[in-house]
């Protein structure tokens, strides 16, 4: 299978249970966080690194990784405003979604990386250009 790429409309709707991923407002860690109902915070992550490479797998499966991946594909185009985004990862789906402020209150913009079972994606972040990127 391969990855899909699917606009939503700004006010989509995501499920309760997410792994989040942040630049944190006044540092420039990025937050990983395993949420569950309610936003309890069952597994919290701090990554203090001026680029960051995540794969992510079907069921959750989130990994940082200490090197850039080979013979990836990026889609296009990259995600701007990474201080004003969150990466949402819904069971077989990566969500990018960008708000209108570093508060992160009101979306402006949803789009989702559709995962088969077998599939792979990879989120590099770029803090010092502020942008996400997402790869095949």
């Amino acid at each position: 299978m391969s990855v899909t790429k699917n606009s939503y409309s700004a006010n989509h709707s995501l499920s309760p249970r997410y792994i989040r991923t942040e630049k944190d407002t006044s540092t420039s860690i990025i937050i990983i966080d395993d949420t569950m109902i309610g936003d309890v915070v069952e597994v919290h992550t701090e990554v203090d690194r001026q680029v960051a490479w995540i794969k992510i797998m079907p069921g959750f499966t989130t990994i940082l990784l200490d090197d850039e991946p080979s013979g990836i594909t990026a889609f296009s185009p990259e995600h701007s405003k990474w201080s004003r985004t969150r990466i949402l990862v819904q069971d077989a789906e990566v969500f990018v979604v960008k708000y209108t402020t570093t508060a992160k209150t009101t979306q402006v913009e949803v789009t989702g990386y559709s995962m088969g079972a077998s599939d792979v994606v990879f989120v590099k972040i770029d803090q010092p250009a502020d942008t996400v990127t997402v790869y095949q």
